[in-house]
């Protein structure tokens, strides 16, 4: 197995190896000793007694020491000692050390954990708090603010009523479902804004024999949804959808057979126009990719194509000119990974990263891209299965970007940056069944993101919200 290159050429030797999380949210706390505040003076002080030793004017007052004591006493006794193994004062554990994440902190505070209603720094913690009724059938899921009042919204594919499902939220709740016709058997949704005037259309996959059309269901302005319309037709499970002319409107782009190529790369302009505004076509070598996502590499105005070739088990970047045709190829890395990979910025550069899942082993690779385009630093994630599917977002709030990957144990694996580019395992939860796909955004509207997973198995949707 090849090892990704960084742009000077040499190989990557060194593995970010990050350490595992067996279970839980907690994260360390500060570590602070108890401290108890001083206690009043106690004790019957009169404001004629005498400190000099002497008795004081009143007759009843009580009789000094004969070395300046007041006929006061302190009652207060010794401060509790974090680490002892005894519970006093003010601790609320102690179990005979000063570890933390073991139940008792170092400071002799509960360790934090989901469930107790309190989120401590870095904590993840999610649960699955609200299922939507698809009737038994799903296969996709986005999350969008559908109808632009600023909060987002759920949408989810229902297959065998070849209908999808819309929830609006409204401050962090839903609040009004619909069901609207689309192409049969619709499988996995982008919204996307197609036609630029500010409201996300929602773009769904649907099977046609061997093949994958795409139509688009348009949004009438308020989260609600015309009949789709196939848009893209034939792709063999690739395409992808961005701007590939510089203009303010959504192009396609398809990969599909031909007389005379199997790779035939169909470029698309302006897709609310449908399948007729050619831009480009041209053949992808050296095979056709399991999937591509569109994205602007090179800062460019134009966006560029990440595809995985799974023959040649490569990572590829076709960076795209303003004719909608590939100016240069570059090979990310030669590692057999899956077709669900993620590309957007998560190493907080301002560049868009790859985040890829290893065909055969438990792990994640980052791949951060320079702005050149080239690979500035690799970084992996080692996770207890192999994994089939990952997407990104804030979910511990604190505005460095986390992972959440699905594993083929059909458990959602909550990865949590401790620093750019340095991932560990924190949260856990099992779905029991594989995800067909994961959409990831704030809809409790807590600044954490949550999740929503599509259960093709189970034919039901689950949104994972997060929960202290």
């Amino acid at each position: 197995m090849q090892t990704p290159s960084l742009r000077n050429g040499t190989t990557i030797g060194t593995l970010f190896t990050l350490a595992l999380v067996a279970s839980g949210c907690a994260q360390g706390a500060d570590g602070l000793g108890a401290f108890e505040m001083p206690q009043a003076p106690q004790g019957g002080d009169d404001a004629d007694a005498e400190t000099d030793g002497g008795t004081g004017d009143d007759p009843g007052g009580s009789t000094g020491d004969g070395a300046g004591a007041t006929d006061g006493s302190t009652t207060g006794g010794p401060a509790p000692v974090c680490g002892d193994g005894i519970v006093e004062g003010d601790e609320a554990c102690d179990d005979g050390n000063l570890d933390d994440g073991d139940g008792c902190e170092a400071d002799c505070t509960l360790t934090p954990a989901c469930g107790d209603g309190q989120y401590s720094p870095g904590e993840i913690c999610h649960t699955v708090e609200y299922t939507p009724d698809v009737g038994g059938s799903a296969a996709g899921v986005a999350i969008a603010d559908l109808d632009t009042d600023g909060d987002l919204d759920l949408v989810a594919s229902m297959p065998a009523g070849d209908r999808i499902l819309r929830v609006l939220f409204e401050q962090g709740a839903p609040d009004d479902e619909a069901e609207f016709l689309t192409i049969p058997e619709p499988g996995r949704i982008q919204a996307l804004d197609t036609d630029s005037d500010g409201d996300p259309d929602l773009l769904v996959e649907a099977p046609n024999g061997p093949y994958v059309d795409t139509a688009r269901l348009a949004n009438n302005g308020n989260g609600s949804f015309s009949s789709g319309q196939s848009v893209l037709f034939g792709g063999l499970y690739a395409s992808a959808f961005g701007n590939f002319d510089g203009d303010d409107k959504l192009d396609g782009l398809i990969v599909g057979p031909s007389p005379d190529f199997p790779n035939v790369t169909y470029t698309y302009s302006d897709l609310e126009m449908g399948p007729n505004n050619a831009l480009g076509i041209w053949v992808w070598n050296p095979e056709t990719p399991s999937t591509v996502h569109a994205k602007d590499i090179d800062g460019d105005g134009i966006d560029d194509l990440v595809a995985v070739l799974p023959m040649s088990s490569e990572l590829q970047l076709k960076m795209i000119d303003a004719s909608g045709s590939p100016a240069t190829t570059i090979t990310l890395a030669q590692i057999p990974v899956t077709d669900r990979i993620f590309v957007g910025d998560v190493s907080g550069d301002g560049t868009p990263d790859v985040v890829s899942l290893f065909l055969n082993e438990p792990k994640v690779m980052v791949l951060a891209l320079a702005p050149a385009p080239d690979v500035d630093s690799i970084a992996y994630v080692e996770t207890p299965d192999l994994l089939m599917d990952v997407a990104a977002g804030d979910f511990d709030g604190d505005g460095l970007i986390d992972l959440v990957a699905a594993s083929q144990t059909q458990e959602l694996l909550f990865l949590r940056a401790k620093a750019p580019m340095e991932w560990e395992l924190a949260h856990t939860i099992v779905l029991g069944d594989v995800p067909s796909q994961i959409a990831v955004g704030d809809l409790n509207e807590d600044g954490r993101d949550d999740v929503a997973v599509a259960l093709a198995g189970f034919g039901e949707v689950r949104v994972a919200l997060s929960q202290p």
